[in-house]
Protein backbone atom coordinates (compact mmCIF):
# COMPACT_ATOMS: atom_id res chain seq x y z
CA UNK A 1 0.00 0.00 0.00
CA UNK A 2 2.92 2.56 0.55
CA UNK A 3 4.43 1.94 -2.35
CA UNK A 4 1.13 2.47 -4.49
CA UNK A 5 1.18 6.16 -2.35
CA UNK A 6 4.33 6.88 -2.60
CA UNK A 7 4.63 6.80 -6.41
CA UNK A 8 1.24 8.73 -6.47
CA UNK A 9 2.80 11.52 -4.74
CA UNK A 10 5.45 11.34 -6.66
CA UNK A 11 3.37 11.33 -10.18
CA UNK A 12 0.36 13.20 -9.36
CA UNK A 13 1.18 15.34 -6.54
CA UNK A 14 4.65 15.99 -7.92
CA UNK A 15 5.53 16.00 -3.66
CA UNK A 16 8.89 17.32 -2.86
CA UNK A 17 10.03 16.31 0.72
CA UNK A 18 13.45 18.11 2.43
CA UNK A 19 16.06 16.21 3.59
CA UNK A 20 16.63 15.33 6.93
CA UNK A 21 19.75 17.53 6.78
CA UNK A 22 17.52 20.38 5.73
CA UNK A 23 15.53 19.42 8.70
CA UNK A 24 18.09 19.55 10.84
CA UNK A 25 19.40 22.50 9.89
CA UNK A 26 16.29 24.30 9.97
CA UNK A 27 15.80 23.61 13.43
CA UNK A 28 19.85 24.05 14.32
CA UNK A 29 20.94 26.79 11.95
CA UNK A 30 23.97 27.22 14.26
CA UNK A 31 25.55 24.28 12.48
CA UNK A 32 25.67 23.98 9.02
CA UNK A 33 24.14 21.17 5.98
CA UNK A 34 27.96 19.88 5.58
CA UNK A 35 28.65 18.51 9.05
CA UNK A 36 24.59 17.06 9.41
CA UNK A 37 25.70 15.28 6.26
CA UNK A 38 29.11 14.77 7.90
CA UNK A 39 27.16 13.02 10.88
CA UNK A 40 24.68 11.03 8.73
CA UNK A 41 27.62 10.09 6.96
CA UNK A 42 29.90 8.79 9.70
CA UNK A 43 26.55 7.00 11.54
CA UNK A 44 26.13 5.05 8.27
CA UNK A 45 29.43 4.06 8.09
CA UNK A 46 30.07 2.91 11.38
CA UNK A 47 26.74 0.84 10.82
CA UNK A 48 28.52 -1.15 8.05
CA UNK A 49 31.22 -1.42 9.48
CA UNK A 50 29.78 -2.77 12.59
CA UNK A 51 27.55 -4.92 10.19
CA UNK A 52 30.61 -6.71 8.24
CA UNK A 53 32.57 -7.44 11.94
CA UNK A 54 29.80 -8.28 13.24
CA UNK A 55 29.24 -10.93 10.42
CA UNK A 56 32.93 -12.23 10.23
CA UNK A 57 32.86 -12.95 14.19
CA UNK A 58 29.65 -14.25 14.01
CA UNK A 59 30.29 -17.21 11.47
CA UNK A 60 33.54 -17.85 11.95
CA UNK A 61 33.38 -21.44 10.35
CA UNK A 62 34.22 -22.19 6.46
CA UNK A 63 31.25 -22.89 3.74
CA UNK A 64 31.70 -27.29 4.32
CA UNK A 65 31.04 -26.71 7.90
CA UNK A 66 28.11 -24.60 7.31
CA UNK A 67 26.74 -26.57 5.14
CA UNK A 68 27.39 -30.41 6.93
CA UNK A 69 25.53 -28.01 9.47
CA UNK A 70 22.59 -27.25 7.55
CA UNK A 71 22.15 -30.47 6.05
CA UNK A 72 20.91 -31.77 9.47
CA UNK A 73 19.26 -29.12 10.07
CA UNK A 74 17.06 -28.36 7.50
CA UNK A 75 15.27 -31.51 6.51
CA UNK A 76 14.84 -31.61 2.88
Amino acid sequence: MYSVWDQFDDLVFHKINASDVCAFQEEYPWLPAQVWGAIWTSISCAGLIAGVLGGVLLFKKDFSEQYLEALSFIPL
